[in-house]
């Protein structure tokens, strides 16, 4: 008797000390919550390590998570890993071959990441807030550990046993999910495909009609999946369309009665986009009216989006939290912020100060217009632009790929109505080849509505397109450019500063930074240029390189900042006008 104590005993503090795959005996723990369930119905937990098997680098452990509502299992998570290290606090991630998700009817899913082949886990930081932890590294249990928390609250073990076999996943249904290409729109509608009301313009209106819309169903979606859509954001009920299927999801309710939800790696979060800080502060809230410097107002629209990108509220990465505990969930001090969406903007050139402000995307809200904007080049500028849809295209996808590359994120296009139909042909296709993640439609709207016809055809041409032009790079990164052309930090180089328009009842009649009153293009910087020629002088710079057919990003710098590495040119273009070309 003594002897089998002792071998015991050192059993246990060798799977304390070190749980790489070893024999694993079926060994399962129930778990019980001392201070109330962090999940609303959630009575239990049951953690088991059932088995094993030899996978790709050698052997490694199945580990098992299960959710009770008093007899009834709520889901389940079985995973195939290397060890059971994460269950220690404070332990890093380990790596996972399998993750497989048991619905509380039984269904049983296989997550695949397209890039890898592996295990696809859920986004929302799986090892750091999705898995039970012990409370002490030297817990005698490990790795069924005696007391721990989950979700925020602390569990403590309540019995233990022997017997768990591993699941049964030969009918487990696979589902892989591509995270480096993402098409879809943020709505649960469609036109009734009667036909596009308005052509392709730069000038709209809200004064004629609008197209009449329904409801997606069962088959749309079918549709969508089929031609290529992959994220959704969907209302509660049309949940069941999208939620089993290899497509990215969002979803702002039901969390109370599916706690699975965050559980499924193909659950994107509640927001799927942040909407327009500069727009809105330049032109919905007139913020801008008065300034007389352009670095301030893009400190201001960084400033913005900072704080609401990680608030709480409908655009902010803390909003999932409040949405759980609405639907009664209790984390304690534990907070689950979203960790992946992009800011969705109309200013393409305010990209930088976005990102900048630590959006973890950004995605342009494309209406381009090439033969419209080379005019306005012309006019404003005096600028001999190319008038065609690739050069119009490459222009503007300069400042996403620039931020892009300087501060790790990810970015995208999307097509709205006004789109120049070759342009709204060509713009997926060439984004892609840059390394876009993002391929969005407007729905709604007037004329800034895509019709849903239309929207399918440019989905299968962009999948069609990809087949045939496998990225090299499976994790999607930016391609890479020859030259950098540096502007000065806070000025704007996009359709917004050289169209005219009415605004706050007044008509301005020629172009303006960041639409203020005090810095219309004539206007005098500090340097003692116009605003106009410094403009002019980086426009000039890009349509050489575009007719040059030479790769370029757009940087921004500050005054006195070094120039940025990894081109073989960088072209810099002064306050003063003048553009000082150099090696960095």
């Amino acid at each position: 008797m003594s002897r089998r104590i002792l071998i015991a005993g050192l059993t246990l503090a060798m799977v304390a000390c070190h749980t790489e795959p070893d024999s694993p005996d079926g060994r399962w723990a129930r778990y019980e919550f001392s201070e109330g369930s962090p999940i609303p119905g959630v009575t239990h937990l049951v953690l088991a390590v059932p088995g094993r098997e030899t996978a790709a680098a050698g052997p490694a452990l199945w580990w098992r998570l299960e959710a009770f509502s008093g007899d009834g299992r709520r889901f389940s998570i079985d995973l195939l890993a290397d060890g059971l290290d994460f269950l220690h606090p404070g332990a890093p991630p380990v790596f996972v071959h399998r993750y497989l998700l048991t619905d509380e009817d039984g269904a049983v899913f296989d997550y695949v990441d397209a890039a890898t082949g592996g295990a696809l886990l859920p986004k929302l930081g799986f090892f750091t807030h999705l898995t039970p932890r012990a409370a002490s590294v030297d817990d005698p249990g490990l790795p069924l550990f005696e007391r721990g928390s989950w979700l925020g609250k602390p569990v403590h073990r309540a019995a233990a046993g022997t017997g768990a076999s591993p699941a049964e996943v030969s009918g487990a249904r696979r589902l892989t999910l591509d995270s480096q290409i993402l098409v879809g729109t943020s709505r649960s509608f469609r036109d009734d495909r009667s036909g596009r009301l308005y052509e392709p313009s730069p000038e709209w209106s809200r004064d004629g009609p609008d197209y009449q819309y329904v409801e997606l169903d069962g088959d749309d979606y079918e549709s969508m999946i089929e031609a290529g859509f992959n994220i959704f954001r969907v209302p509660e009920d049309h949940l069941k369309w999208v939620r089993d299927e290899p497509v990215w999801f969002l979803v702002r309710g039901g969390f109370g009665t599916r706690p699975d939800l965050l559980f499924r790696p193909n659950f994107f979060g509640a927001v799927m986009y942040m909407d327009e800080p500069a727009i809105r502060a330049m032109a919905f809230d007139g913020m801008f009216r008065r300034f007389r410097d352009p670095a301030r107002a893009a400190e201001v629209v960084a400033e913005l989006t900072r704080g609401r990108y990680h608030g709480d509220g409908s655009y902010g990465r803390g909003h999932l939290q409040r949405l759980l505990a609405r639907d009664g969930w209790d984390l304690g001090a534990m907070e689950i912020p979203q960790p992946d969406y992009p800011v969705w903007e109309t200013v393409a050139s305010a990209c930088w100060y976005e990102m900048e402000a630590g959006a973890a995307g950004w995605c342009m809200e494309g209406r381009y217009q090439p033969a419209w904007f080379a005019r306005r080049m012309g006019d404003e500028l005096g600028v001999d632009f190319p008038d065609d849809a690739e050069a119009t295209i490459r222009f503007h996808q300069a400042f996403f790929t620039g931020a892009a590359r300087r501060f790790g994120a990810r970015w995208g296009v999307a097509i709205y109505g006004q789109m120049d139909r070759t342009a709204a042909d060509l713009l997926f296709p060439i984004a892609y080849d840059q390394g876009a993640t993002y391929f969005w439609f407007w729905t709604s709207d007037h004329a800034h509505h895509v019709p849903f016809e239309e929207q399918l055809q440019h989905a299968r041409a962009l999948r069609r397109h990809a087949a045939a032009h496998p990225r090299p790079d499976p994790a999607g990164r930016t391609a890479a450019a020859q030259v950098a052309i540096a502007l000065p930090w806070g000025y704007l180089l996009d359709h917004y500063q050289l169209k005219r328009y009415t605004y706050h009842g007044e008509t301005f009649q020629r172009g303006r930074m960041w639409w203020s009153r005090e810095m219309e293009l004539t206007d005098r910087n500090e340097a003692g240029a116009t605003y106009g020629q410094v403009l002019a002088a980086a426009a000039s710079q890009a349509a050489e390189l575009l007719r040059a057919g030479t790769a370029f990003d757009f940087v921004y710098l500050r005054r006195g900042e070094a120039a940025p590495t990894g081109y073989a040119e960088v072209r810099r273009v002064r306050e003063s006008g003048e553009v000082v070309v150099g090696r960095p």
